[in-house]
């Protein structure tokens, strides 16, 4: 089977404007296709673009196919377990950051699917700069930051992966409809 190069290379904030309007239209085909319930062609470009201001613009593939199996993509995901809370889009346990840092947002609360989106981002650009790591690894380090190699923790691999193929299905089908590959 013939695997596409899906991913860009790591950028900063100051994403080429082309690698940018690529991602964003991936990421919109993708989300319309698997979740056209909360889809919104604003809120797939905030996704991308918050990925990018925190230095982790290539993660956002990884990222989508998470929320896409945690979540469903649903901002109102709500889910207690372990002694943890974790809801809104990004599956999210807590806020990584005072609230004035969501304040341009005009709330804090995790339901909020900016406010989960931008959380999610700076907690994934933290452990990046910290670890190095990237892709599944980084991602894992996120789900469970204080056994991202343990066993659980990579036992939501392979659920990730089975979205991740979906995710390549859908942009299979989207590239056959622009007329490009």
């Amino acid at each position: 089977m013939t695997t596409l190069l899906l991913l860009t290379t790591l950028t900063s904030p100051g994403t080429d404007t082309a690698v940018h309007q690529e991602r964003v239209a991936k990421c919109r085909a993708i989300w319309q296709a698997s979740a056209p319930w909360s889809y919104s062609p604003e809120l797939a470009e905030f996704f991308v673009t918050e990925h990018e201001r925190q230095c982790v613009g290539d993660q956002w593939w990884w990222s989508l196919c998470n929320a896409r199996y945690a979540s469903g993509l649903n901002p109102r995901m709500s889910c207690r377990g372990g002694g943890m809370w974790s809801r809104g889009l990004m599956d999210c346990t807590q806020l990584n950051r005072p609230r004035s840092a969501f304040r341009d947002l005009g709330t804090a609360n995790l339901f909020d699917a900016r406010v989960s989106i931008r959380n999610h981002c700076f907690e994934a650009g933290d452990y990046h700069r910290w670890t190095g790591r990237e892709g599944w690894s980084l991602l894992r380090m996120v789900f469970l930051p204080r056994s991202p190699d343990g066993r659980r923790a990579r036992a939501e691999v392979p659920k990730w992966r089975r979205v991740e193929r979906q995710h390549q299905r859908y942009l299979q089908s989207w590239y056959q409809k622009r007329g490009s590959r």
